[in-house]
């Protein structure tokens, strides 16, 4: 019987095997990890509550229920102009 000689070491071909394994481990690692965080920071349509807004006087970010939660301004501020408005003033559509 005539004997192949090895095309591949079993030194690199072990190299190659803890590469390929490494890698596989790694990935399975991301993937597991965006999915957690896409679990935990996913909002379900129907379990929201109240949206946010920025309040019109000052600026804050705050729950969309009729009054600023830090400056107690009104929230829906009909003196405002609307953005129509502001595009016929400045000429841009």
């Amino acid at each position: 019987m005539h004997e192949f000689p090895a095309l591949v070491s079993t030194s690199t071909l072990t190299t190659v095997l803890v590469l390929v394994a490494f890698g596989v481990l790694s990935l399975a690692y991301i993937v597991i990890s965006f999915e957690r965080l896409h679990a935990l920071h996913a909002t379900d349509e129907s379990s929201a509550t109240v949206s946010d807004v920025n309040c019109p006087s000052c600026g804050a970010r705050t729950a969309d229920d009729g009054v600023c939660d830090y400056c107690e301004a009104p929230l829906t501020d009909e003196s405002a102009d609307s953005d129509d408005d502001w595009a016929d003033e400045t000429g841009w559509s």
